[in-house]
């Protein structure tokens, strides 16, 4: 089972969807840097296409300021899924995720990735 860990940065504050950009290219912007930061690191620790895969983000906050909300610091890595979707050579769609906000503060967001058979989890009963 391939793991991989790496961390990217915090992410910009027009990333949030609570975020107020001044306009909307400088949020295209920061998608973009922050989808190609993503690519690049998953890239540069080994990352190899696959047929399913689970990423886990752990948020570790800045040093100022309150943390953020957990469902909102989610949605500001939606980029850095991307990015690594495209790393892995998948649709998004097939990508399983998980999350959570540490206590520990250091302005960075760390990436676990798992490949292969131990990302593919088993659909059992059914949601009425």
């Amino acid at each position: 089972m391939p793991y991989y860990t790496f961390s990217i940065g915090w992410p910009h504050k027009d990333l949030s969807p609570n975020g107020r950009p001044g306009n909307r290219f400088a949020k295209a912007r920061h998608v973009k840097a922050m989808l190609t930061e993503a690519f690049y690191e998953a890239k540069a620790h080994g990352v190899e296409q696959t047929d399913a895969a689970h990423i886990h983000f752990t948020f570790h906050p800045k040093a100022k300021g309150p943390p953020p909300d957990s469902d909102n610091a989610l949605a500001s890595v939606k980029a850095a899924v991307d990015g690594i979707a495209k790393a892995l050579g998948l649709d998004d769609r097939y990508i399983g995720l998980s999350h959570h906000v540490s206590a520990e503060r250091r302005g960075c967001v760390v990436v676990n990735v798992s490949t292969g058979e131990a990302a593919k989890i088993p659909l059992k009963g059914a949601v009425s």
